[in-house]
């Protein structure tokens, strides 16, 4: 399973616990670590490596994708 797969499945199996919220490092020579935490407790915690990224998703993206409801107030729509 990808990353982006991973990220997506974390945030289905959870979504209904509430927020989720998540970061990511800066990203450094051997690649940069996603946390997603849970309000029920469940964190997804990766290490990604250069070659695991494709570049056509940046992990803020992800971030902001798995923090939202299934149907967010505009308000809260990413631009």
């Amino acid at each position: 399973m990808n990353l982006s797969a991973e990220v997506e499945a974390f945030a289905a199996r959870h979504r209904a616990c509430g927020e989720l919220t998540g970061d990511a490092t800066e990203p450094i020579l051997t690649g940069y670590r996603v946390v997603i935490l849970c309000p029920c407790g469940a964190r997804f915690d990766r290490w990604i490596t250069p070659g695991e990224t494709t570049g056509d998703v940046v992990p803020g993206e992800w971030l902001v994708a798995a923090s939202l409801p299934d149907d967010p107030a505009p308000e809260r729509r990413a631009a």
